[in-house]
């Protein structure tokens, strides 16, 4: 007797904690083809993904219920959507808006943290546009390397690394957006 209530036991919190997942393709509107590395982030539960090469993304291990889902790709607007697990999985076909979107510049400090051009004490050089046009590079330390305190170390072909005021390999951080 004591092993059939075990047993329903078991069988119910089974139910209780099962794992749900998102499934889904990436694909621009316009020319409907897949979008590859494209970013999927659910801010509810800080989990995230991104599509492999057909443009296909999964996001296992996920509770029932409903979720905010955030998918952005570079020059495509980022959408917004809610997905209900409360009935099952949940498959998906995103189509992302093709988007003009103008970077911000990109500032190289010796600092850990990011910071703004004006605020920052120490000197920063500007590369804009221009500048970029002006002067060919096969990769962006090629295009910076001609900035004062900035030297380069070829390994090969296309392949540089940054050596910045006589630092360099792991001794110089790449934070994008604040993550490494």
């Amino acid at each position: 007797m004591k092993l059939i209530i075990y047993a329903m036991l078991v069988s119910l919190s089974t139910g209780a904690i099962a794992q749900r997942q998102v499934k889904g393709v990436v694909i621009d509107q316009n020319t409907k083809e897949t979008l590859i590395g494209a970013e999927i982030y659910l801010p509810d539960m800080n989990k995230g993904t991104v599509t492999d090469n057909n443009g296909a993304f999964t996001l296992p291990g996920l509770p029932s219920g409903k979720f905010t889902m955030e998918v952005s790709f570079v020059s495509y607007k980022t959408k917004v959507l809610t997905v209900d697990l409360i009935d099952g999985d949940e498959e998906l076909n995103i189509l992302m808006e093709p988007s003009a979107q103008e970077m911000k510049e990109v500032i190289v400090t010796g600092v850990s943290a990011s910071t703004e051009r004006k605020l920052s004490p120490i000197p920063a050089a500007v590369t804009n546009k221009e500048y970029l046009l002006h002067n060919t590079a096969t990769n962006i330390i090629d295009a910076i390397a001609k900035q004062p305190g900035v030297d380069q170390l070829t390994t090969g072909q296309a392949i540089s690394k940054p050596i910045i005021r006589g630092l360099g390999y792991n001794r110089v951080l790449t934070l994008y957006n604040g993550v490494r």
